[in-house]
């Protein structure tokens, strides 16, 4: 289904996922052969030590909040509010986010064009979350593994989680911009919410081959993904991602995940940001539409 609603961009994740990535770089001092001056001024030994630990030291940390509200003739609410990190100590990389959506509206009875005195029911629910950890062990390399969990009532899922490893390449990794690429292996465990599996009388149903629907249903993908990162303007800041996982059991089933946003600085700590995420399933849950996207405006307030 296609719902509009508030999102920022996890992590976004990821963000998400929902992860936006650094890799270490390595940098020379002058010889330590004395040269028989006193003057450690002409020395830039310490001084290039110094912007290396700057650059390999990293810790992000920020929230994200958003909401909508109307009353009168149409009364709606939706919120959404998130964090996300990154912790870069040398080589060493731990990132996560978490994301919550939700929002409720009233709608017209028949032949009216006013939800005055109509109750209010969900229209958007969905959290996730995600964690990561990156081992940079060459200038343009990583190799991750990473965990996440989601939970959407309209498409289903209880819970979904996954898991698996990686390698990522950096094609370029820039103070100022990013492009890189990630393959690797998705393990992918869903929880189907009764609903979408029972019929009313408590009876299955059945997919498009005829078969039960399963309660528990585990899922074997090959993941790619692709990422940018990019400063455009001092204060101006572009991020997209594109994530396809193949169902290595049934060529038929796939999914596509895009996310992209763009942040613009309007004080020391604070920003504005503009995201939308679309989720794209080829092979759904009877009842349930292969696309939703979700688009919000929200406010990001970065700790450091």
């Amino acid at each position: 289904m296609i719902r509009f609603g508030a999102l920022s961009s996890l992590l976004l994740l990821s963000t998400t996922s929902f992860a936006q990535l650094e890799s270490t770089t390595t940098s020379t001092s002058t010889s330590g052969v004395s040269k028989g001056s006193s003057d450690v001024s002409n020395d830039n030994t310490v001084a290039t030590a110094q912007a290396k630990d700057k650059k390999d030291s990293i810790t992000d940390v920020s929230f994200n909040a958003g909401g909508l509200f109307a009353a009168g003739n149409s009364r709606s609410a939706a919120v959404t509010a998130g964090v996300k990190s990154k912790i870069k100590r040398g080589e060493h990389q731990f990132t996560g986010a978490a994301q919550a959506n939700y929002a409720q509206a009233a709608t017209p009875p028949a032949g009216s064009t006013s939800s005055v005195g109509q109750p209010t029911e969900t229209t958007v629910e969905n959290v996730q979350a995600l964690l990561r950890y990156d081992w940079f062990f060459a200038k343009h390399w990583s190799a991750f593994v990473q965990t996440s969990g989601r939970h959407d009532r309209f498409q289903g899922l209880d819970l979904r989680y996954q898991i698996g490893p990686g390698i990522a390449y950096y094609f370029v990794q820039e103070e100022k911009a990013q492009f890189w690429a990630e393959a690797g292996y998705d393990f992918q465990c869903d929880w189907r919410a009764d609903s979408y599996i029972k019929n009313a009388d408590g009876s299955p149903k059945f997919d498009s081959d005829g078969k039960p629907l399963d309660q528990v249903a585990p899922v074997h993908n090959a993941r790619l993904f692709v990422g940018v990162n990019d400063k455009l303007y001092k204060g101006v800041e572009f991020v997209a991602s594109a994530e396809y996982l193949q169902d290595l059991a049934d060529g038929n089933t796939w999914r596509l995940v895009f996310d992209g946003s763009v942040k613009a600085n309007i004080a020391k700590h604070f920003a504005l940001a503009t995201a939308v995420t679309v989720w794209y399933e080829n092979n759904p849950l009877p009842t349930v539409l292969n696309t939703d996207v979700i688009t919000a405006v929200s406010l990001v307030y970065n700790m450091f």
